[in-house]
């Protein structure tokens, strides 16, 4: 059971913290990563899949393990190479999600892995992440890593 005033978004609630921290289909790609040190191809519609349980589920589990503050903007995430759009905002540390166009503080434009990467914090932000509107509000939530 999450903590008081921090609450997991439906889908991490279904599930329980119980579950697998990554799913198979990102723990592979993410695994290769950690073992070669270079990038692999992620499949985009993986990847994409993989930015969705980042934001659904293991964001709110890791500020729930680690304790901490979501930053108090909102990012927009978009996938330029595949189907994927996300909105994430915090209302008193609880993070909010809808997956939709929507405008935000900042937005992260870019591939989907590239955006799975850099918000897991496995890489430097990608060069292939365009940062659109706050800088600081991006950051801020790339910060989080995972």
């Amino acid at each position: 059971m999450p903590p008081p005033g921090i609450r997991f978004p439906r889908r991490a609630r279904r599930v329980g913290v119980a579950a697998p921290s990554t799913p198979r289909a990102h723990r592979a790609p993410l695994g290769r990563l950690r073992a070669i040190g270079r990038d692999t191809d992620i499949d985009p519609a993986v990847a994409s899949d993989g930015v969705d349980e980042y934001l659904s589920m293991m964001l709110p589990r890791r500020i729930i393990r680690d304790g901490g503050a979501l930053p108090l903007s909102s990012l927009h995430v978009h996938c330029t190479d595949t189907s994927g759009e996300w909105l994430v905002w915090s209302a008193g540390n609880e993070l909010q999600l809808r997956r939709e166009h929507a405008k935000g503080d900042a937005a992260l434009r870019g591939t989907a892995q590239a955006l799975l990467l850099s918000l897991w914090g496995r890489r430097h932000r990608s060069p292939a992440i365009d940062i659109v509107g706050d800088p600081v509000a991006a950051e801020a939530w790339l910060a989080l890593g995972g």
